[in-house]
């Protein structure tokens, strides 16, 4: 059965390989590209996903989880890819490229070194996963894509278990007990 996708962000990246691998397989779509030269090419089928900084990701996750339970009646999924470290040119896009402040100079700096030295994989492998996620009968809600954030989120959410059990007894308190 064919499926129904809508993509942003389509002329490269994660959104690329995201259409690629839906329209190659005959599914249909509507795709959107900041840089509509790139979708002249009818063989290139381009979407992204929006190439977000840490606050609306934060944002777009709990809108996410939000609305998950309230289309699921409709038959409707809702899955958040999650990506590690992947080389796409996301940090030479023009998102990146406005005049930066004096003050974070350093900031840049150890942050291109970082990103210089990496050996990241490609996201050539990124179309197909996504194809399993849509194709499963039950998908999640949450996937990482790359190895790298199952090396460190556990981490980040034990933090996050550990300081609500240090804190219960607030929240005891606000509901006056």
């Amino acid at each position: 059965m064919s499926k129904v996708w809508f993509t942003t962000g389509s002329s490269r990246g994660f959104g690329h390989q995201f259409a690629e691998a839906a329209l190659q397989r005959g599914d249909k779509g509507a795709i959107t590209a900041r840089n509509t030269k790139a979708l002249a090419d009818p063989n290139t089928l381009v979407s992204s996903w929006s190439r977000n900084s840490c606050s609306p990701r934060s944002s777009t996750a709990g809108t996410s989880e939000a609305l998950s339970p309230e289309v699921s009646g409709f038959g409707i999924k809702v899955t958040m890819i999650e990506p590690g470290g992947l080389a796409t040119d996301l940090a030479s896009s023009a998102v990146f490229t406005a005049h930066g402040q004096d003050a974070y100079g350093p900031l840049y700096a150890s942050l291109n070194g970082l990103g210089a030295s990496a050996q990241m994989p490609g996201p050539e492998g990124v179309g197909g996963a996504t194809l399993q996620i849509v194709d499963a009968g039950e998908p999640p809600l949450r996937v990482f894509f790359g190895e790298e954030p199952s090396q460190w989120v556990p981490a980040v959410y034990q933090q996050r278990l550990d300081e609500w059990a240090e804190w219960a007894h607030v929240s005891k308190a606000a509901e006056d007990k």
